[in-house]
């Protein structure tokens, strides 16, 4: 009773998070929070009747206890908390989530059972039964058979040898279990083929994320297989993080470590023999590979026109492109042709101008 007098007074004091995810710290909107809300279950819960009644020299009665069944609200939330998550929970955690919820309902449905054992007019434990052994008046041995008579009533016909319902008030909880057993019956089902259509869900996700990440090795010709296993670990961890994996955005989802291993291996080389680039530092040209994307094009494909503004520099890795010149009221004039190893598009490029020639692929 004192530790939840305690939680009561720590409550007008703790931040929570509103229906925007803001984290609420002032303690007027914290006080008019708990006092709307948790503190209309806490305040009943945590007055000491047992204790008052003792105090007052009273018969304590264990229904004194009884509006600490209060605290049942606060199971509810993190329920309610853990149905809410469940897209991120796995496997395990969601069976361990079902065993809990129907233990916890099995709990209450014996104390159930089991008050109506001791303070029935006659309850079951009055009217004696034989299990292979002589209950007395012991609290935690009849709560074990309230327990299992509950428990196999959810699980078989819901008599159990020679205990069966007499008074009214058994009848009606026997009635109730029998409701509440399809019902949970019925959730669990449901629960159980919904984690098997998930993780069905994820095998087949699972595998097309690796698709993708086999995908990208193919296209990144000039790759090593040491690379690629690096690439492979790297992907399947990040994935594993609810990242999404596709074609376009891995290599962005890399370290940058490993973007310029990669690129060393497709296109560092390359950027040695492009005379714009002859008088760069090394750490330069690594920084430049890992921004270099493929493109291809088929013969006789526009890269750009005239008058664009390109956000993109081309350099030929092979094959050749022509550059021509528009004029107003005549043919285009062909300007000259870039062969693998040069640039096209560098002056739109660096010093955003619109491009004065348009660029045509010819080998």
């Amino acid at each position: 009773d004192f530790l939840f007098v305690v939680e009561i007074g720590f409550s007008f004091f703790t931040a929570y998070y509103d229906e925007n995810s803001i984290l609420v710290t002032d303690r007027k909107r914290i006080f008019n929070k708990y006092v709307t809300s948790d503190f209309l279950f806490d305040l009943p819960m945590a007055v000491p009747l047992s204790l008052i009644a003792w105090a007052s020299s009273s018969q304590v009665k264990a229904w004194l206890r009884l509006p600490k069944v209060l605290r049942l609200h606060l199971v509810y939330k993190h329920w309610h908390k853990s149905n809410t998550n469940v897209q991120g929970q796995n496997m395990l955690q969601s069976i361990s989530r079902l065993l809990f919820m129907t233990l916890a309902v099995s709990h209450i449905c014996a104390s159930i059972f089991l008050f109506l054992g001791r303070f029935g007019s006659p309850g079951w434990l009055s009217r004696g039964f034989d299990y292979g052994a002589h209950f007395e008046d012991h609290v935690w041995q009849n709560y074990l058979v309230a327990f299992y008579v509950v428990f196999s009533t959810f699980s078989t016909q819901g008599v159990v040898g020679e205990l069966t319902p007499s008074t009214f008030q058994e009848v009606l909880l026997a009635f109730f279990l029998m409701i509440l057993t399809i019902t949970l019956f019925a959730y669990v089902l449901g629960e159980i083929s919904s984690l098997i259509m998930k993780a069905d869900d994820e095998v087949a996700e699972a595998r097309g994320k690796q698709a993708v990440v086999e995908n990208f090795i193919k296209s990144k010709r000039g790759i090593t297989e040491e690379i690629a296993d690096e690439v492979r670990v790297y992907a399947h961890n990040t994935s594993s993080q609810g990242h999404d994996v596709d074609l376009d955005g891995i290599y962005k989802l890399m370290s940058h470590s490993l973007q310029v291993q990669v690129a060393q291996c497709i296109s560092r080389d390359f950027l040695d023999d492009v005379p714009l680039f002859k008088d760069c530092t090394p750490v330069f040209l690594d920084s430049l590979s890992v921004l270099m994307r493929e493109a291809q094009y088929a013969l006789g494909d526009t890269i750009f026109r005239a008058n664009e503004v390109s956000k993109h520099l081309y350099i030929i890795v092979s094959g050749a492109a022509e550059r021509w010149l528009e004029v107003e009221d005549e043919d285009p004039l062909l300007d000259g042709k870039s062969i693998a190893g040069q640039c096209v598009g560098d002056l739109s490029f660096f010093f955003g101008m619109r491009q004065i020639y348009t660029c045509k692929t010819v080998a």
